[in-house]
This record gives structure tokens, sequence and C-alpha cells, in this order.
């Protein structure tokens, strides 16, 4: 077999099969079916109410915490599958783009050099790259669904004990190769400094979490911003908040519970994330500030969704000094 033929037969097994809407090994088709599924999902969980104490106004004070604690977690429950349902639509668009590409390069199959010999890898390497997400992201997913079904029957997923905290980390983080006992270790840690094993580390971890290339860990821009923002300080507060005598603890206190916060900038954290921001990002919202996993993955998410890439987010930050 020539050069040539092995590459073309290579190439044949990355085109879009009409009948069956593969790119490489995903299935497109079913990757959109999905889509609308988690759409009509969120949408139903919006309005269900499976889980209310009997004696309305006569709700006992412990009733109705349990009540409200409920309601906040289903809320963030959510947020979350909303976040997984960007990311999937996001996945989807960069499909059809490199789809694109893709049979651009088969139509010149006859005329290969090695320029084009680079895209068909770099091609394929992007494919598996959203193949690998999109498997961390079905698992994230059936975590949370199996979690908001649990909410909807009265159970609450308790974090405040140790033992119950582990079960909760288990869950958050199954099928994503990281061990509990790697979990509690980084939780321990409140600096991780720029470069270092213990911050690649960290960030390898965030990486998967939000379904990122795990080259993200190490990579020299990422820990540029992470130097220039926090010098890895988990939640340490922006100069403008210190300068308020704010402390740490204070300041997430009136985050969460969204009262006026006494400074202009709310920034925060390893990635210096504004509050709408952590929102945004952060798996478990405001609940996650002074989390080193919840900020190191909405730093990287907040880098993916403004630069795409962290090339991008440095070249910004040594322009503007901020990213």
């Amino acid at each position: 077999m020539t050069k040539i033929e092995g590459i073309r037969n290579e190439t044949s097994n990355l085109r879009l099969d009409s009948s069956k809407e593969f790119i490489g090994n995903i299935n497109k088709s079913e990757l959109e079916q999905r889509i609308q599924k988690l759409k009509t999902s969120i949408e139903s969980f919006k309005t269900r109410k499976d889980y209310v104490f009997e004696g309305g106004k006569k709700m006992t004070k412990a009733q109705k915490e349990k009540s409200e604690k409920i309601i906040s977690e289903k809320e963030t429950v959510i947020k979350n599958l909303e976040k997984i349902l960007n990311q999937l639509i996001q996945i989807d668009s960069e499909l059809t783009v490199l789809n694109q590409r893709l049979n651009s390069y088969n139509s010149n199959i006859g005329k290969i050099n090695k320029t084009q010999d680079r895209e068909y890898k770099e091609i394929q390497s992007k494919i598996g790259n959203l193949q690998r997400t999109i498997s961390a992201l079905n698992k994230q997913q059936e975590i949370l669904e199996r979690n908001f079904e649990a909410l909807s029957k009265g159970k609450l997923l308790k974090l405040d004990n140790s033992k119950s905290k582990n079960n909760f980390i288990n869950l958050k983080y199954e099928g994503l190769d990281i061990s509990s006992e790697k979990i509690q270790d980084i939780y321990k840690i409140k600096k991780f400094p720029p470069h270092s094993q213990i911050a690649k580390q960290l960030l390898k971890i965030a990486a998967k979490v939000a379904g990122l290339p795990e080259s993200w860990a190490t990579d020299k821009n990422i820990h540029f911003i992470l130097d220039k923002e926090s010098k890895g300080e988990v939640g340490v507060l922006n100069h403008k908040l210190r300068s308020k005598k704010i402390s740490k603890d204070t300041f997430k206190k009136r985050a969460v519970s969204r009262q006026r916060i006494g400074s202009r900038s709310t920034a925060s954290g390893l990635g210096q994330l504004i509050l709408a921001n952590v929102d945004a990002y952060y798996p478990s919202g405001r609940k996650g500030i002074g989390n080193p996993i919840e900020e190191a993955v909405g730093f990287l998410r907040y880098i993916k969704a403004r630069h795409k890439t962290p090339e991008r987010a440095a070249s910004f930050w040594r322009r503007n000094k901020h990213y």
C-alpha cells in the first residue's frame, strides 16, 4: 500500500457518513438529538415541584429550611445542566466546521503534501478531543440528573460533614479517572504556585471536569495568567476588596447570600472572576468560592468562553493587563 493510499483509507474513516451521520467516532445526529432531549429535560425540571412539605404555612422552621435548601440545590443542578447544554451546542457547531474542513481535505486526497498532512492530523486530534469531552459531559449529566431526582424526592445532597462530602465528591467526579483521595489532598492546599507540579495537577483535574484538553494544565499561557491574576492563591480577593478590610469568609458569606459586598470590585479566586462570572463558570456558582477545584474550573471555562484558547487569553492580558 502506498502512503497516499494509506492516508486515503485513514481519511475515509473520518468522513461524514450521510446514512449514519458519523464524524470520526462521533454520531452527530445522535448528539443533536441529545441536545434537544436535554433542552426538554431542563424545561421540565424548571417546572417540577415534586417535593412539598404538607402543612403549608404551618411548616416548622426545620421543614422550611429543608424546603428552601432543596429548592436552592435544584436550581444549582439546573444551572449546571444548562452549562453542559451550552458546551454540547458549541461542540456540535465545532463538528460542523471540522466536517467542512475534512470534506475540503478529502476533495484534494490525490494532491497530498506536508501541509495537508498536518491539517489532517490536526482535524483527527480535534475530533478525538471532542469525543472525550462528550464522554465526560455524558457522565456529568447522568450524575446531575440522578441528583435532581433525589432532590425531587426530598433527599438533600448533604455537604456539611466529611462523610457525605466524600460521597458527593465521588459522584461529582465519577468517570473522570480522579480518585477521591487525590481530591481530598487538593482541598487541603490553599496556594498553587504557577508552573509548579501541584498547580499542574489541580489544572489537570479542572480541565477534565470542564471537558477541556488536558494540555491546558501545563500550558505556559494558562500559568502566565494564573501568576498575574492570583499567584495561585485560592480565594484571594481583589486589592479593592482587601482595601475595604473585607475578609475571605465575609466576602463569601455576602456573595452566597447575595448581600451587598461593600466594594465596587467583586473579583476573587484563582482567576479573579467577578461574581457574574462565578455564577456562569463555577460548577456550584458562588458556593464554589474558596474551593480550589471550582475556582480552577471556572478559570479555565472563562478563558474558553471569552478567548477560545490560552494563547489568545495571554496575548489579550499582555495588551490590556487583564483578560
